[in-house]
């Protein structure tokens, strides 16, 4: 330690106000939101038939619940702030505690009937060199408007957000009583699609005949992640690109655009 002299670092003190406080941890909102909902698509492709209920299902269902929710909660801040930033009352710059934690709570789907309102006056916004623009943002409202593929899986993460991730607690504590399984709903949505393609359905229903044990289960396996990959991923996907798009087209306002690079996530 000789001969090493200590000195004050050359920091200097950085001001920073109530306001700009509130708008940094609105961008660690994005950024969590999105972390999570990329581990959801992660694990998401890693489910088959088989290990649906030893692991993956609690897993996946976590992540896009909770993520989404978060993204579409700092959205409505995003467009609340825009809204109402110019106001001389601080206080209405953002969504109330009670309003998101206790009117909306973990409800995905009526969180998607506010996204929804963000739309609301894009006609009077076209014009000739924002037509593809209009298009894109018409286009994403009909989809999250009319999609039922998205409204179930909505409805499943808000159950599961709500009451399926206490299912192993509230089994053990409440076993006389009808507990909520977001895993037979997922289940049930999955069998769903295989029933609607015959294809999917013959294969399904296909007997083992000399096959071996395994390789049955391979083909069933086989069969429940097609209709993953074909079906949920892409949904889930372009659900996440139309959130995406009101960031990055200028819906939820400027300091919504600036934070819309967080949310690049490539698959």
């Amino acid at each position: 330690m000789n001969g090493i002299v200590k000195k004050d670092l050359p920091f200097k003190d950085i001001e920073i106000n109530d306001l700009e406080i509130k708008l940094l941890h609105l961008k660690n909102l994005v950024v969590e939101s999105k972390e999570l909902i990329e581990l959801g698509f992660k694990y998401l492709l890693k489910v088959n038939f088989r290990n649906k209920d030893e692991w993956a299902y609690p897993i996946f269902l976590l992540f896009f619940s909770r993520g989404f929710e978060l993204l579409m909660k700092a959205m409505i801040c995003y467009k609340t702030y825009e809204n109402n930033h110019d106001s001389k009352d601080e206080k209405t710059f953002f969504p109330s505690t009670e309003f998101l934690k206790e009117n909306i709570g973990h409800n995905l789907v009526e969180l998607r009937g506010l996204i929804i309102q963000n739309y609301n006056g894009i006609k009077k916004r076209e014009n000739k060199t924002n037509e593809r623009l209009i298009k894109d943002l018409r286009k994403d409202r009909y989809f999250l408007s009319n999609d039922k593929k998205l409204l179930s899986l909505l409805e499943i993460f808000s159950d599961y957000a709500r009451q399926g991730r206490y299912y192993e607690l509230n089994k053990i504590t409440e076993s006389n009583r009808n507990v909520y399984n977001a895993k037979i709903e997922f289940d049930n949505l999955i069998l769903s699609f295989i029933q609607k393609d015959k294809t999917l359905l013959n294969e399904w229903n296909k007997e083992e005949n000399n096959s071996s044990e395994d390789d049955f289960l391979n083909n069933i396996d086989s069969v429940w992640s097609k209709v993953v990959k074909e079906n949920i991923f892409p949904t889930l996907r372009k659900y996440f690109e139309t959130l995406y798009r009101q960031f990055s087209y200028g819906l939820l306002g400027e300091k919504a655009m600036e934070v819309s690079y967080f949310l690049e996530i490539n698959f």
